[in-house]
């Protein structure tokens, strides 16, 4: 099993955004770097069938996965000490939770292989 931990404020200044010292990230010439991104522009788009039926792709903005998160975190006590098991795969909404919640908070993100998804026991 893959398993990722990061510090948890680090990843979070970065994410917002807020208070990130590019000197310290940007060795190479950066003149022709500009902060274009904000907050409402699209992260990610999901594609799902919702109730229809149909399948439709729905676009995410970065203030939707912050907000998502922040959401998560109020209602779940989650720190550094707990370890997140990912059995979702990426294109699925739920992946979400479990990889910003554990670089959010600092939390072992454990990546399950799906040979094992129906042998808890195996997950250790």
């Amino acid at each position: 099993m893959l398993s990722i931990k990061v510090k948890a404020r680090e990843f979070k200044r970065k994410l917002l955004n807020e208070g990130f010292d590019e000197a310290k990230f940007y060795k190479e010439n950066k003149d022709n770097l500009e902060n274009i991104s904000k907050p409402e522009d699209l992260s990610y788009l999901i594609y799902t069938s919702g109730s229809t039926g149909t399948p439709k792709g729905v676009t995410i903005s970065h203030r939707g996965v912050i907000d998502y998160v922040d959401s998560m975190l109020a209602e779940f006590s989650i720190d550094e000490n707990r370890i997140i098991g990912m059995q979702s795969p990426l294109y699925f909404d739920i992946s979400v939770f479990d990889m910003y919640v554990s670089f959010c908070t600092g939390a072992e993100l454990v990546i399950i292989p799906d040979k094992i998804f129906m042998f808890p026991k195996m997950v250790t």
